[in-house]
């Protein structure tokens, strides 16, 4: 059968994109950086390894003790889709939108905390590279800041005055990924990508073999899989609740390995949250093992109250008398009285003055066993005497209210890192407490900026100890995740997946699709994706030197010195998943 040259890719749930700058706290383009239509600037894969995208990892300037940075992009050649030249300024405007000084100061708040607190000023080397200044010895730059994209200058100039990218719907201009989009109407339940011709991942070799592809926003889980067995979409992501539902069509349905977890997120700023034996209290009445039973027939991954993929964990993990936080009603009784509550004669938990206490316990609804879960856990908390109002809450307004710490108790699906010397930095992701509490913040800041690798390990180690101590959240567990594709999309997976490091169609909802899920759909084409980005990857390195002040290479050995033994060593000891 004859192949459409236009591919269908379906995504649930998240409205469309309100904008394309991806640094704000959007449901398309936001938080997870979907790489459309602006890559990172380097990235850091699931194995905890630096990599590079539009740019080379940072260098430190030799003698700087890590307080100079060199960003330089792979490439003088490189062009945004309109054809004009990529250059230093791009990365001097987007490094520098989240200073307080400088020429293109308080255009944006900086939603990661990696750049603002970290960078004192930007300098143009050449037409290719800035130089970061550091407030002090940053070490980790590179695995701190790689959730930061790149944004084309010329046309973003004409946005000014204070957070005006935040403010700003910017739904046009240039891009730098393999596909762009073209033409998109704001709000539009479809976006239509076409080939960026300008796109560095190029060559000979290698060309763009769609001739576009759209992407259909669905408002439901049920009309995505309607789409997939009528055919409408050639592929999407989907939960295992809708498994059952494709077995009996033409789809292919194929686990893939999933960064995402069901997470429980406490506030920790009003009478009773801000107590810390209540939250731990809470945490003890989280019935993982049940969830992953009873919802996902024990196939799930136990999540950890330290939010780090599982290979991690022996890294990382402070010791063992760090609390698990392992189901335990008994335990969390004991807590909720040491935290100054008392039961009443109806066995209700009540306050000092005698207040009752209700818990508003908001779940994503967007995945039926998301809302069981949040079932098992409500009746959990039930059984010993807590009251608790269980809200079933759309994917827009729990993500909302999860930016603006607007809730008591919430679970829904978010990312991990694969360490904790970027997630615990994130004040959005770590519920606020890594700005609000003073002694996390010093222990934090001290293991950031430590030169001695051994001695920083050790330094956050005792920052993840304090921080799971202080029960602010928890991963329940790592959540099963399905592609599901039909004929159309096995055949154009080379076609996406063979042009770099770009994972083009990562969204912050639901992967559609990484560039390592891709890899798993097809060995032979894995391998020839494998083969063609470790060939562009070559290239590009062959030929990004030139015009550089300083040389990349020469300082390359440093940066490689400090990534292995901060990083790369750490990684290298776990098992490393499927690419």
């Amino acid at each position: 059968m004859a192949q459409s040259s236009v591919l269908v890719l379906g995504m649930a749930i998240y409205p469309p994109p309100p904008t394309y700058y991806d640094q704000g706290t959007n449901n398309f383009i936001g938080s997870s950086t979907p790489e459309i239509p602006y890559l990172n600037m380097y990235q850091l894969s699931i194995d905890g390894t630096v990599k590079p995208s539009i740019c080379y990892v940072p260098v430190p300037v030799p003698g700087s003790n890590a307080t100079q940075w060199v960003v330089n992009l792979i490439s003088p050649d490189l062009k945004w889709s309109d054809g004009f030249p990529m250059n230093a300024t791009d990365l001097a405007y987007s490094y520098g939108m989240f200073l307080n000084s400088g020429p293109y100061a308080n255009l944006a708040v900086d939603a990661f905390n990696a750049i603002t607190n970290s960078i004192s000023s930007v300098t143009v080397l050449n037409s290719t590279a800035v130089m970061l200044t550091a407030i002090k010895p940053d070490p980790l730059f590179p695995i701190l800041t790689f959730l930061y994209s790149m944004y084309p200058w010329h046309y973003y100039k004409q946005f000014t005055g204070t957070n005006v990218l935040m403010n700003t719907p910017i739904l046009g201009g240039p891009g730098d990924s393999s596909y762009v989009p073209e033409n998109y109407v704001p709000g539009s339940q479809t976006m239509t990508l076409v080939p960026n011709q300008y796109y560095f991942g190029w060559n000979s070799t290698f060309q763009p073999k769609l001739s576009s592809i759209t992407i259909q926003f669905f408002t439901s889980e049920s009309s995505l899989v309607n789409g997939l067995a009528s055919g409408t979409v050639n592929a999407g992501v989907i939960t295992p609740s809708d498994v059952a539902s494709l077995n009996s069509s033409s789809v292919t349905i194929q686990p893939v390995t999933s960064t995402f977890q069901l997470v429980v997120y406490m506030n920790n700023t009003v009478y009773p949250w801000n107590v810390n034996t209540f939250r731990q209290a809470i945490m003890y009445l989280l019935p993982k093992q049940q969830i992953n039973t009873q919802l996902y027939d024990g196939k799930a991954q136990l999540g950890n109250a330290a939010m780090i993929i599982p290979q991690a964990m022996s890294t990382y993990w402070p010791g063992s008398s760090t609390p698990t936080y392992d189901f335990n009603p008994t335990m969390a009784t004991a807590l909720l009285k040491q935290s100054g509550l008392t039961q009443n004669a109806n066995g209700n938990w009540v306050t000092p003055n005698g207040t009752e206490v209700t818990i508003n316990f908001a779940v994503d609804n967007s995945d039926p066993n998301e809302l069981r879960a949040g079932q098992m856990i409500q009746t959990a908390m039930q059984n010993v005497g807590l009251l608790v109002n269980l809200k079933s809450t759309d994917p827009a307004t729990i993500a909302n209210d999860w930016t603006s710490l607007n809730y008591e108790l919430l679970m829904w699906e978010n990312s991990y890192s694969p360490t904790p010397y970027r997630y615990l930095r994130n004040p959005t992701a770590t519920a606020g407490f890594s700005t609000g509490n003073a002694t996390f913040l010093d222990l934090r800041t001290l293991a950031a900026h430590d030169t001695d690798p051994a001695r920083s390990l050790d330094e956050e180690k005792t920052a993840v100890d304090y921080f799971i101590r202080s029960a602010i959240m928890t991963s329940i567990l790592i959540l099963p995740q399905y592609a599901a594709y039909d004929n159309k999309f096995t055949g154009w997976v080379p076609a996406i997946n063979d042009v770099g490091y770009v994972n083009v169609f990562a969204t912050s909802g639901q992967q559609v699709f990484h560039s390592w899920v891709l890899a798993q759909i097809g060995p032979a084409q894995a391998s020839m994706t494998s083969t063609s980005m470790a060939q562009t990857s070559s290239s590009m390195e062959q030929t990004t030197t030139s015009g550089s002040s300083i040389d990349p290479f020469t300082l390359g050995g440093i940066v490689v010195v400090i990534i292995l033994v901060v990083a790369a060593a750490i990684y290298m000891k776990r098992r490393k998943p499927k690419t």
